[in-house]
């Protein structure tokens, strides 16, 4: 996962109604941090070289965006982020007729980020 947002970071999301309605960035990166807020408010994710591979961090802002909080290893959040954010990804890098199966879409999400 890591690997695959790093190198993708940049590309855009091809279906302009995955987009999220209040990020017109289409960066993948951007898109996933945009959706992953739903799950988590304020969250941003991150991708950094770590040795020869890549390490998923998080980073949360405070209320108005200005003060971001250190970064966190996805071990160290809730579960609801790391485990979503596989789907996220795969939906927002899908290309035109595509297949994407999803399992137990549900599982281990508040109650309130399941509608979104």
């Amino acid at each position: 996962m890591a690997h695959f947002l790093h190198h993708y970071k940049k590309e855009k999301v091809v279906f302009d109604n995955l987009l999220h309605p209040l990020v017109p960035d289409a960066a993948l990166s951007v898109q996933c941090s945009a959706w992953s807020g739903e799950i988590s408010k304020n969250v941003n994710v991150l991708v950094d070289e770590y040795g020869t591979g890549f390490q998923l961090k998080y980073r949360f802002n405070l209320e108005g965006g200005e003060f971001p909080t250190q970064e966190f290893r996805a071990e160290n959040v809730g579960f609801g982020i790391s485990y979503t954010l596989p789907i996220i990804v795969a939906i927002l890098s899908a290309k035109p007729n595509s297949l994407l199966l999803i399992e137990n879409p549900e599982a281990h999400l508040h109650p309130g980020a399941g509608p979104n």
